[in-house]
Order: structure tokens, then sequence, then C-alpha cells
């Protein structure tokens, strides 16, 4: 049985104290989320991904369609809660002079971990999100906006659930933090927790994930593994590595552009790239590729618009 499963889904909202035009949201979504997987929901903003997750958590109730979480209703069912984490977009701390370290012990009670463990529970998810070191600090004032996430994350971990929901995970993040985080879900999916996700972060999402699912005007374009997506379409870019950098005339003569470090022959601009590739060779080409990115598909499924509809 998968861990989520989605048939049919519509979700939308009045505006205007509910006076004005039903706007939707999800427009009849099929998803199947599995077990111990990485999975992601990508989109433009607008396109309902935060919706999709405030359903998932039993927030919000379907207006149509069926949601099922763990094998049942999640706006009904409580008990299965005990066994999810949740990662908002926004850190949210109802009182922000409260210690780092009181957040966390007050958030193991109320996931009901056994009073003698919730020290210990506090010391492993403080240990995993490396906040060790901010633990006596205030949640509010005291922490800058990536060490706030990171202990958003942290109590997202406790009592080790076997679904966790992450929304833009990766936010206030620098790089070598980014890393690490990666690390930390690759172990927890190796160890069989399920973890959806969303995230702008696309070559995060293109090394991480086990499959992704493209959420474009509240609809779903497809889902399918990284590479399934990125051998779906054509390249634009022929792209190489050189040996040594190429001088400005030499990128000006063949207009030669940088992408996610690779130097990239236009499609659009030659009709052979070949021909192209052929006049470089002598400059030391090491490896070249015609295999677009993550980031070209999503590009180009949203080329039409530059915006979603609705919100979410």
């Amino acid at each position: 049985m998968p861990i989520i499963e989605a048939k049919a889904l519509v979700k939308g909202f009045r505006r205007w104290f509910q006076r004005g035009p039903y706007q939707p949201v999800l427009r009849g979504i099929d998803l199947e989320v599995r077990e111990a997987e990485i999975h992601a929901i990508l989109g433009l903003n607008g396109a309902g991904k935060t919706t999709l997750l405030r359903l998932i958590l039993g927030l919000q109730r379907p207006d149509q369609g069926v949601l099922l979480v763990f094998g049942v209703d999640p706006s009904i069912e409580i008990d299965w809660k005990q066994q999810i984490g949740y990662l908002p977009e926004q850190a949210i701390f109802p009182f922000p002079s409260q210690s780092v370290w009181d957040l966390l012990y007050e958030q193991a009670q109320r996931k009901r971990i056994k009073p003698e463990n919730r020290v210990s529970e506090v010391e492993r998810v403080s240990a995993l999100c490396r906040i060790e070191s901010i633990v006596d600090r205030c949640c509010g004032s005291g922490l800058s906006y990536g060490q706030q996430r990171r202990v958003m994350l942290a109590q997202a971990l406790l009592g080790s659930p076997r679904l966790l929901l992450l929304d833009e995970p990766f936010n206030g993040l620098d790089i070598p933090q980014m890393a690490q985080i990666v690390d930390l879900f690759d172990a927890l999916r190796k160890q069989g927790t399920t973890i959806v996700l969303s995230s702008h972060l696309l070559p995060m999402l293109e090394r991480l994930c086990d499959r992704i699912t493209l959420l474009k005007t509240g609809r779903i374009l497809g889902t399918r593994s990284p590479d399934a997506w990125t051998s779906s379409m054509a390249s634009r870019y022929w792209r190489f590595r050189a040996k040594e950098p190429l001088s400005e005339a030499s990128r000006a003569r063949w207009g030669i552009v940088e992408r996610q470090g690779w130097l990239c022959i236009d499609t659009a601009i030659h009709s052979d790239p070949q021909a192209v590739l052929r006049d470089i060779l002598p400059l030391g080409v090491l490896s070249w590729s015609c295999v677009p990115t993550l980031e070209e598909v999503f590009l180009s499924c949203h080329a039409e618009d530059g915006s979603e509809e609705g919100g979410g």
C-alpha cells in the first residue's frame, strides 16, 4: 500500500469572506508516494504545493476526491499523526523567548515520547541538525533565519516519524549546510523514512530525489525519476568542459554561455553544434553532453506562461 494516495483530488477557496468566485487550486490530481522514497513536488509559486501538503497533514479537507495517508483519511483519523513530521515554509515559534531546548522538549512531550526518553531524543535530533551549540538560545531573536530552519527541522524529526513533509527545507541554508541536510535525508531514506518535499533548488532535487511530480496550475503533468524527466526531451544546449578557460573572444565567436558549470552551445543559434565542437576540440574538450538538466525541463514545461493561477 502506498504511504500517500490521492485520486481525483480537488481543492479550492473562496475569497472576500466567501462572496468572491471559487478559486480552484488543485484540479483533480492523482498522486502516489511510495514507502522509503524521496518524492519532490515541483512547481511555480501558486501551483498548489503547500495546499497539497496541508491536505496530507489533515489541516484542510478536499472538496472532491479521495486522499489516504497510511491508508486512512487524514482529516478524520488522528492517531497516524504521531508518525509524521512537518517542516513549514516559514518558521513558527509561538513563544519567541522560549529556548530551543525547551521548545524541542515540549514538542517531544506532545509527540507522546516517553518521559525517560525525551532528553535523549532532543539530544539526538539536535545532533542530526547540528544545532547543539544553540539549544540555550531564544527561538526568536536569538537565531538567524538558517538556524531557525534547522530548529524547525529538528522539531519535525522528533520521534523518528515514518513520513516527513518538508516545505522548502533548504531555505536559509548555506552550501555546506545544504550538503549536510542532503546527507541526512539520504540516511533517513535508507532507514525507511518516506520524505515528501517541495523546493525550488532544482540541482538538489535532481541529485536527491527518487521521483519528482511536476505540478502546474493545480494539475499534475507527470511523476517520473529525475533521469526520466531529463531524457524525456531534447536539450537545447550541447554542453562541454574544456581543459583551459575559454577567452571572451572565443566565447563570443561561437556564442558560448556558461550554465551550471558547463560551457553551452545554443542549438537555437547553431544549426550544426557538432561542427562547433570540432572547431573547439583543439582547446582541450574534456567531456560533452546533450542531455538536458532538470531546470531546462522545468522551464520548458512552463514556457507558455510565467505565473500560476490560484494560490498555495
